[in-house]
């Protein structure tokens, strides 16, 4: 049991970034398909929600964050890689779009954050 224990604790150690990742996304994509109205009417999101409907957006974050959390369970590296790269691609189509909304908005750095994040995440898992 000690063993085990060790190795969880070991585990979230190693990977506590890519878990504030993977759940930050999770979050955030659930949130988005529980109140799709703030997709569709807050005018920070106008320009995302051309793209893709609030479920759409919704699910693609709760996929990526969900293959991530599979490949840090089963320590599949391309698993850990792709995801996390498509992660950041996201996350930063979601910066530059809130950073270039019609609307001054403070969300976009909250978004560069998880960019950063995701790519530091990347940086070292090659």
């Amino acid at each position: 049991m000690n063993v085990l224990f060790a190795r969880l604790k070991r585990v979230l150690l190693l990977k506590w970034y890519s878990f504030i990742l993977v759940f930050s996304s999770i979050l955030y994509g659930y949130q988005i398909i529980d109140q799709p109205e703030i997709v569709e009417q807050y005018r920070v999101y106008q320009v995302i929600s051309t793209v893709a409907s609030p479920w759409m957006l919704g699910l693609i974050f709760i996929g990526l964050g969900c293959i991530k959390l599979v490949g840090i369970a089963t320590d599949n590296l391309v698993m850990k890689r792709y995801s996390v790269v498509a992660l950041a691609c996201v996350w930063s189509i979601f910066c530059v779009s809130f950073l270039f909304s019609s609307l001054a908005n403070t969300v976009w750095i909250y978004s560069l954050s998880i960019t950063m994040l995701a790519i530091g995440i990347a940086m070292r898992e090659v």
